[in-house]
């Protein structure tokens, strides 16, 4: 039990922070991984290039979101204490870790391992260069911070998202109502173009009416008008006492003067007010 508490590494892997273009990272160290990764949150926020992966592989157990398939690799240059070095890294979704370090770094560098005090030792420019892990508080208080940030991380792209979609529905509501607006201006524009077209075509047909009653029923009527006082005045001509053989003449002639009098002005008034005699 006594050396269980001593030897604090026995059940941890090789945890550790180095500098990657100047931002402090975390790194792992892990024989079972068969490729260097790196997160890809890393890489976005680093804005290095990627290229395409020259052995595309497929990994499960960085994470549950189920089977991954690295397609894309970066030049990643860090450093840890004096050991400064460059790796190609598979980019991943990372969540425990910012870099791991797997086979292809440990045959490369020819890196060698001390299990008890989990060490890992290589040459490195004629220098033997000695990498040692942190304790176990303080990977515990790594972790609890690279959970915290990545909650934030969550929240924030959670809150841009909604913006974004409210951005982009207020844009679609504000498209709509512009053209709505746009049609109904255009619906009031023909209205009111047809209102001007029939107001003008009754205008049209009002003084066409006008005229029509200015130049016939009135010379008409005048003309009738006129009739009656000849036929007056040839009644007139007879004299006051006309003989014998013409008086039924004449009486039937004053008779038909009166009844064409009498229609001669119910014509003009029907003429002087259409509206009346549509009624009627």
């Amino acid at each position: 039990m006594e050396e269980e508490v001593k030897n604090t590494q026995r059940h941890n892997i090789f945890y550790t922070r180095c500098l990657i273009l100047d931002r402090m990272c975390t790194l792992v160290v892990d024989g079972a991984s068969c490729d260097n990764l790196v997160s890809a949150t890393l890489v976005k926020e680093l804005k290095v290039e990627t290229f395409n992966h020259p052995r595309p592989c497929k990994l499960q157990w960085l994470n549950t979101c189920g089977e991954l398939k690295v397609n894309k690799v970066v030049k990643i240059p860090f450093m840890i204490g004096d050991y400064k070095d460059e790796v190609i890294c598979g980019v991943v979704p990372l969540h425990a870790c910012r870099i791991i370090l797997g086979r292809p770094w440990l045959c490369d560098r020819d890196v060698l391992h001390q299990g008890g005090k989990n060490h890992y030792s290589l040459k490195w420019k004629g220098k033997l260069v000695t990498l040692e892990p942190l304790e176990p508080s303080q990977v515990l208080k790594e972790q609890m911070s690279s959970r915290t940030s990545l909650k934030n991380a969550k929240r924030k792209s959670k809150d841009e998202r909604q913006k974004k979609e409210r951005s982009e529905g207020e844009k679609s509501d504000n498209s709509r109502v512009e053209k709505g607006e746009n049609v109904w201006s255009e619906v009031s524009e023909l209205s009111q173009e047809k209102s001007e077209e029939l107001d003008k075509k009754m205008r049209e047909k009002k003084v066409e009416k006008q005229k029509e009653i200015e130049d016939f029923p009135y010379s008409n009527a005048t003309n009738l008008s006129s009739f009656s006082s000849c036929f007056v005045s040839c009644v007139g001509n007879f004299g006051e006492e006309p003989s014998s053989n013409i008086q039924p003449t004449l009486k039937s002639l004053k008779e038909d003067q009166s009844i064409f009098s009498r229609e001669l002005m119910e014509f003009i008034e029907q003429i002087q007010d259409p509206g009346s005699r549509a009624s009627e």
